[in-house]
């Protein structure tokens, strides 16, 4: 995934639980769609670069015609549909209750219902204010979610198995160009969110996230490490396997860099250009 990075304008406590703004100096948004387009000019045309999930917060720069020069949570600049966000007002909450924490969470219209009405990725940032039975009436949607889909806590301890098992959540889940959602990923999306879970952070791009952590050789490869190779990245899995999130492959995929497995990337594991250990 290509584009820009710049450091991060929020100061996270907790991670994903207390954002510290001074909203009189800057002006904030809120995400108020389930995935908000990040694109890298200011028209339909344009490519997308990156998106923001619901109810993540950014700093708008400037405007121009129906958008919204932003910089995310994570340092990363683009344009983004007014209509996708909200400003906050002074004294506005600046906290999330809870994180989603399945790649798509479904939104039911009554907490006994099994009409869906909508649906949000993981990582979206929500209130409520009542619950009943296991389920929680949200604030900024109308609606309930079930609270086993959310982490209502700070963040788990790191692990590489805890990486590793919420990698795995994601199989099958589409690749998606600048996507960093449960509904389509790329390569570097999947790896920002799922280390980010875990408080984390990882810049956007893999070519910046190859930066992080200290360099690991091939034969001290551990689960959760990251290998690089030109544009792209996975996660090392052990026994030559590794999860990431592949056009080739249609989507978020388990192979191998093992020349004897039948699930053998030869375009991955001939192009290695660096082996980072995060965790």
């Amino acid at each position: 995934m290509g584009g820009h990075s710049n450091p991060p304008i929020f100061y996270v406590g907790q991670r994903f639980k207390i954002y510290i703004i001074d909203i009189m100096a800057k002006k904030v948004v809120k995400v108020v769609v389930p995935v908000a387009d990040i694109w890298g000019k200011p028209a339909f045309e344009s490519s997308r670069i990156s998106q923001a999930v619901f109810g993540q917060k950014a700093e708008i720069l400037k405007r121009k015609q129906k958008y919204f020069y932003i910089q995310c949570e994570d340092g990363y600049r683009g344009w983004v549909n007014q209509s996708h966000v909200v400003k906050l007002k002074t004294g506005s909450p600046l906290y999330a209750q809870s994180v989603v924490r399945v790649p798509v969470a479904e939104i039911y219209r009554m907490p006994k219902s099994r009409t869906v009405s909508g649906r949000l990725s993981f990582g979206s940032r929500i209130e409520y204010d009542q619950k009943l039975s296991g389920m929680l009436h949200l604030v900024d949607v109308e609606g309930w979610i079930s609270e086993a889909d959310l982490r209502l806590k700070k963040p788990p301890r790191i692990s590489a198995r805890a990486i590793v098992t919420t990698l795995k959540m994601f199989l099958g889940i589409p690749y998606l160009w600048g996507g960093k959602s449960g509904f389509g990923l790329d390569c570097s999306g999947l790896v920002q969110i799922v280390y980010g879970f875990y408080g984390y952070d990882l810049p956007r791009d893999s070519k910046d996230q190859r930066n992080k952590g200290r360099r690991v050789s091939r034969k001290n490869l551990k689960p959760g490490d990251l290998l690089f190779s030109p544009g792209h990245v996975a996660v090392y899995l052990g026994k030559g396997s590794i999860i990431h999130s592949s056009l080739r492959a249609g989507g978020v995929k388990i192979e191998s860099i093992d020349s004897k497995s039948k699930l053998y990337r030869e375009d991955i594991e001939k192009k290695i250009i660096e082996m980072r250990r995060v965790i």
